[in-house]
């Protein structure tokens, strides 16, 4: 991510809780989703498949706006049920891999909308502080497996996933999430041995989401989900966080 784009962040979280500005927060929320969203099914489209990309997006949309104003106790299971009925209704128009394309039109939600949706509590319900470990934390350890796979890496983590991946990379990425984990301690309620344990579960599971993604890409034969000025391509981006977002919203309400 650029210089710019650090700084948007920084301001849309800073002032995330002054009002007006919180709807700032909640509508990048749903436009960054909505943008992972359809480059999930553009990869699907490279693949073949026909997934419906108009239908989901604005649900995704509708579906973040409403797990603010409302909670996710009382949207997601209505969410659920409304988006495969208008899904499988949508399908008769085109009924040739029916459920193929049904499947992946609903996957994508999964996969990117449901997850990525509890920011919207971590932010709000738990405050700034803790969007702010998550982010921190996740991007850390993709950094540190990104330098040290580049300086020292040699062992290949994942070669028909993802070639460039190596296991002294990943050893970095789990270090560099442990430690900023540890190092939030002073600043979030975490006692030292919970900071461990989930620094460590984000280190993994950042690391995990990426390589996830890295299965997708490689399915659908291409390098990149899309190109995006300053931040490359946006699924790319939030790749780990769809991954780690839950791990933190769940620890936090254990």
């Amino acid at each position: 991510m650029s210089s710019f784009g650090i700084l948007l962040v920084a301001f849309i979280i800073y002032f995330s809780h002054t009002s007006p500005l919180q709807y700032l927060f909640v509508a990048t929320i749903a436009l960054l989703q909505a943008k992972a969203l359809a480059e999930y099914y553009q990869l699907a489209k490279k693949k073949g498949l026909e997934p419906h990309v108009i239908l989901p997006v604005l649900c995704s949309i509708l579906y973040i706006v409403a797990h603010y104003f409302f909670g996710v106790d009382q949207v997601v299971v209505p969410f659920l049920f409304l988006f495969m009925a208008l899904a499988i209704l949508r399908l008769f128009s085109k009924q040739e891999n029916a459920i193929a394309n049904a499947a992946v039109t609903v996957f994508g939600v999964v996969y990117v909308t449901i997850p990525l949706s509890f920011l919207i509590d971590i932010n709000f319900v738990h405050g700034s502080i803790w969007l702010v470990y998550l982010l921190i934390t996740t991007k850390m350890a993709d950094t540190a497996a990104y330098f040290a796979g580049k300086l020292l890496g040699s062992h290949p983590l994942a070669p028909t996933l993802s070639p460039k991946k190596t296991i002294e990379g990943a050893i970095a990425g789990l270090l560099g999430s442990i430690l900023t984990s540890v190092a939030f301690t002073s600043i979030v309620d975490l006692p030292i041995e919970e900071a461990l344990v989930l620094g460590t579960l984000i280190g993994v599971i950042s690391q995990v989401g990426d390589l996830a993604e890295s299965l997708f890409k490689r399915d659908a034969a291409v390098k990149d989900s899309s190109t995006i000025p300053g931040f490359g391509g946006m699924l790319d981006l939030v790749d780990s966080l769809i991954f780690t977002t839950p791990i933190l919203y769940f620890w936090i309400h254990a």
